[in-house]
């Protein structure tokens, strides 16, 4: 059965797990976004988390396997507002050129796409005395090659371009989802919610008024 690209606006993701108690009120936002055209897929909000497990390797850490796993070394886990979705063309073309000149926001789209200018390319990463352990993804093909990748608990990896056309996840939306792109946006900065949220929203909000 065909539904149309509105329909399925109304249809929040379950993966809003990490927008509970302090961050129940990005949730809102979330639910504006969808009424309005924005169609999220997934998200995270900007917060810090001290005492995270340091497992020993990237391996220990998929494996949950806690030997050697560190708990004495100052470490924390960082991430930034990030969320990703779908929208007309035309909103996304706004979206971006409205905030093209903001200090601290990158977007992009199927249309506008590029790898984050960054110099940690990284949605999430752990930090050790206040280092990143990882600017950008690490890989290994082997069980031995991901025992030598440290645990660095990385997310979003920002090196790659926009590439999950709305086709392929919603095949059963009618026609007009050739003109529905895919859309990120990204706060460079760590443990920060004041500005990503509101911002898009309005923007959004003013693309809807305007005469068209």
């Amino acid at each position: 059965m065909s539904i149309t690209f509105e329909d399925q606006c109304t249809k929040l993701p379950d993966d809003l797990y990490e927008l509970q108690n302090e961050y129940s009120w990005i949730k809102d936002i979330m639910y504006e976004y969808n009424k309005n055209g924005f169609l999220t897929y997934t998200s995270q909000p900007g917060k810090s988390t001290n005492n995270h497990k340091l497992y020993k390797s990237y391996w220990h850490a998929k494996y949950k396997d806690e030997t050697d796993s560190k708990t004495a070394v100052e470490h924390i886990r960082k991430q930034r507002a990030y969320v990703r979705g779908y929208m007309h063309r035309d909103m996304a073309n706004y979206a971006i050129g409205k905030l093209k000149s903001d200090l601290y926001l990158r977007a992009r789209s199927t249309d506008h796409n590029s790898v984050l200018d960054d110099c940690i390319k990284l949605g999430s990463v752990m930090f050790i005395s206040s280092e990143p352990v990882a600017k950008e993804m690490l890989y290994a093909e082997t069980d031995i090659g991901k025992k030598e990748i440290p645990d660095y608990d990385g997310s979003f990896n920002m090196t790659l371009e926009l590439r999950r056309p709305f086709s392929l996840l919603f095949p059963n939306v009618l026609d007009e989802a050739k003109d529905i792109v895919e859309f990120d946006i990204i706060d460079i900065r760590w443990n920060d919610n004041t500005h990503l949220w509101k911002t898009l929203l309005d923007a959004i909000l003013e693309f809807k008024t305007m005469d068209k």
